[in-house]
């Protein structure tokens, strides 16, 4: 699935179609830079968002530490595991124990890298969105000041008060060994 171009790619300069993402929401076709989904006409709204999608993209490419060390670990475990098994193990059970034992961690190496970068790259995503979305909503009631944007309402919730919570939930429990205190005396 892609959508049709939005606007320029802030990355690779290319007038791209959108496609979806597993680490941003939506990238750009030609470079997998970060894009958003919708057009922008303010160009300091534009720019503002420009910058935080190069954060995003910076962002999630910056390499991790802990993955070169585990990837070591790796490493280093699969040599072991081989000098261990060298020594009265059948080659073709080596071979197949330490490429099953290779895959699974190149696996999860590759599963927990994804994650990552959409954890470092989502401030970046959501505060490019944020401001996208609020030139949106100010473009929509310049071409149309009379027509309100519709919104959802803002809903307060009430205080609770920790202390009367407690004093009811003491109250409840004094009158209910009131009332068995009560019939342990009718029982007598």
């Amino acid at each position: 699935m892609t959508l049709e171009p939005t606007s320029r790619c802030p990355h690779c300069g290319a007038e791209t179609a959108v496609r979806p993402d597993p680490v941003f929401a939506f990238a750009c076709t030609a470079c997998g830079g970060p894009r958003l989904e919708h057009h922008v006409q303010d160009t300091q709204v534009r720019a503002a968002a420009d910058r935080n999608l190069v954060l995003a993209k910076t962002a999630a490419e910056r390499p991790s530490w802990a993955a070169r060390v585990a990837l070591v670990a790796v490493v280093a475990s699969n040599l072991l595991l081989m000098a261990a098994i060298l020594q009265g193990a059948r080659p073709t059970l080596l071979g197949g124990l330490i490429t099953i034992m290779s895959w699974a961690n190149v696996f999860f190496l590759i599963r927990g890298r994804y994650a990552r970068q959409a954890a470092r790259a989502k401030p970046h995503l959501e505060a490019a969105r944020l401001v996208s979305g609020q030139s949106a909503k100010e473009e929509a009631e310049e071409e149309a000041p009379h027509v309100r944007v519709a919104t959802a309402p803002e809903v307060e919730e009430p205080e609770l008060d920790e202390r009367a919570l407690f004093q009811s939930d003491l109250d409840d429990f004094d009158a209910r060994l009131r009332a068995a205190e009560l019939r342990a005396e009718k029982q007598k």
